[in-house]
């Protein structure tokens, strides 16, 4: 009996101490999908050690991961910067491309697709060249950064999702 009660103590501190973190990779599959599927580019990690894409493709990089909107940080509420850069043989279609993946990411379906991730879009910034000045230049880069209102994962404490809450004879609703 002791043994069962010491059991059951440990998995409840077991699952209080339990660390939970946003899992970035949501960020990756969602822009990923909407890029090849509305625009037909591939997305590739900018700092990724595989292959790099014939261009045209866009490469994301998560420039600041956790910007808290609040002192405390207890509604796990935060902002990221994720930087989108475009990767194309000519300047013009380079530029062209990269407005259009900006123009994407301001309209009603991307805004659709990030709501069913939890993602908001909270500011799409300027558009900026970032090629390098050089005659070797491999590929020019034209791109924008954008600002996203994220929410941290929380494990449940085994208490369940409320479905529904019966009310008994007497007691107020709201119907």
């Amino acid at each position: 009996e002791d043994v069962e009660g010491l059991l059951a103590l440990k998995e409840e501190i077991a699952r209080k101490l339990e660390v939970t973190a946003y899992d970035y990779r949501i960020l990756y599959r969602t822009f990923s999908r909407l890029i090849q599927n509305r625009l037909g580019l591939t997305m590739v990690d900018l700092n990724a050690n595989g292959k790099v894409p014939v261009p045209p493709y866009v490469a994301i990089d998560i420039i600041s991961p956790k910007l808290p909107q609040s002192f405390l940080e207890e509604d796990g509420v935060f902002e990221a910067i994720l930087s989108f850069t475009v990767y194309d043989k000519s300047k013009l279609d380079c530029l062209i491309k990269a407005n259009e993946l900006r123009e994407m990411f301001g309209d009603q379906l991307t805004e659709d697709e990030l709501e069913k991730q939890d993602i908001v879009l909270v500011e799409r910034m300027e558009m900026q060249l970032r090629s390098v000045a050089e005659t070797n230049a491999y590929a020019y880069m034209a791109g924008f950064d954008c600002r996203l209102r994220l929410q941290e994962s929380y494990v449940d404490e085994g208490t369940g999702e409320i479905l529904d809450i019966k009310l008994g004879k007497g007691e107020v609703s709201n119907e």
